[in-house]
């Protein structure tokens, strides 16, 4: 899984919600996204609010299809 593939692996999910396809593409992103998690602290930023921001983005990506298009 990379950041290439990922739009259409979520697209995947929400047309089937074969869970093991979700899973896998979830899994990508949060790992990719926590990547980036002490870099935001660093800039000042509470962990907390961080955390609920990750959760918040995770949340939507699992409740709302992704647009036919991403530029």
């Amino acid at each position: 899984m990379s950041w290439e593939t990922i739009p259409e692996e979520l697209r995947r999910w929400h047309e089937s919600r074969d869970y093991k396809a979700g899973r896998a593409a979830f899994a990508f992103l949060e790992a990719e996204l926590r990547l980036m998690v002490p870099a935001l602290v660093r800039r000042g930023w509470p962990k907390d609010l961080v955390e609920d921001a990750l959760r918040a983005v995770l949340l939507r990506l699992v409740e709302v299809p992704l647009p036919p298009r991403i530029d």
